[in-house]
């Protein structure tokens, strides 16, 4: 159960979601009352006994018995990706947070966006008539490449530069050009969630790239986002998720930072206080970063 283990600490770590768990439930009628799970009610208890249970050892049997609602592919027992977990366990809290859709009314933003959901501008550029073309796409994370990069900081650079597609029709001058495409932050998110993209699939086996890419504590997104300014945006690493050896048989561990000096390093029911440089020299998989200022530390839900 090790990537239910780091996924759950990473997220009940998330004080901007723990905060709105606490103060509302879930609009639509809970199917915890029919006697059904609830990732919602679930995860709402789950973070108010990490809180009031503050260290003891927990188990979390309820995500861990019904994994197959979240995926057919989870079973029990048998090595998972984590981030295929946090992407299910988001979609199921998405889904429980608010009523669905009526036909003639938009969906109320959920308490998933309210916290992870952020938006990014894709930008078509004619660089014969200066035609643009832009479309903005909702996410929840960004996933950049691991080679040939060196940080955080390079893989998103690369993410976000422009990209030349030849022999490209443009809709302003109707001619065959060069398209430039660059994708930039439009709405940057409470939460930034990173996943560095470790896992190749190749159809018949999985393999897994093992180069160390540095990430630091704190990350300022004002130069990936479409309308820079002189504000900054920054971001304070809270939580490191680790995949430990091979791909289809590895171990997650994670690293929690609950204030702005301490980091624990969390290995199933093990916990370790460790120093800063031992969190941020993991071969990391996902990246937790809370924008500044906007909520307290995990430690501070302790001491209330």
């Amino acid at each position: 159960t090790c990537f239910v283990n780091c996924i759950l600490q990473c997220v009940v770590h998330t004080v901007p979601l723990v905060l709105k768990l606490q103060k509302d439930d879930h609009t639509d009628a809970c199917p915890g009352a029919s006697g059904k799970f609830c990732c919602y009610c679930s995860l709402k208890v789950h973070a108010d006994e990490v809180i009031s249970l503050s260290g003891a050892v927990l188990y979390p049997k309820k995500f861990v018995e019904h994994l197959k609602l979240f995926s057919e592919n989870f079973r029990r027992g048998r090595h998972q990706d984590a981030h295929e977990f946090l992407r299910c366990l988001l979609d199921k809290l998405d889904e429980a947070s608010v009523p669905p859709r009526s036909p003639s009314s938009e969906r109320p933003s959920s308490i998933v966006t309210q916290v992870f959901g952020g938006q990014l501008k894709s930008q078509l550029h004619c660089p014969e008539c200066n035609y643009c073309s832009d479309r903005l796409e909702p996410f929840l994370d960004l996933n950049l490449e691991v080679i040939p990069m060196a940080t955080v900081m390079d893989a998103l650079k690369s993410f976000t530069k422009i990209e030349v597609f030849e022999n490209y029709g443009c809709d302003g001058c109707k001619s065959r050009v060069n398209m430039e495409k660059q994708l930039k932050v439009e709405q940057a998110p409470e939460v930034l969630v990173i996943q560095l993209k470790r896992f190749q699939n190749f159809g018949s086996h999985i393999t897994k790239i093992e180069d160390c890419m540095m990430y630091q504590e704190e990350l300022d997104l004002n130069p990936f986002m479409s309308s820079p300014d002189n504000k900054p945006q920054k971001y304070d690493l809270y939580g490191v998720v680790e995949h430990e050896g091979a791909p289809s048989n590895g171990h997650y561990v994670c690293y929690i930072r609950s204030s702005r000096t301490n980091w624990f390093h969390f290995n199933d029911s093990k916990v370790m206080k460790i120093n800063d440089a031992m969190a941020l020299e993991s071969e990391a998989y996902l990246l937790f970063y809370a924008k500044q200022g906007s909520s307290p530390w995990f430690s501070t839900l302790l001491k209330r």
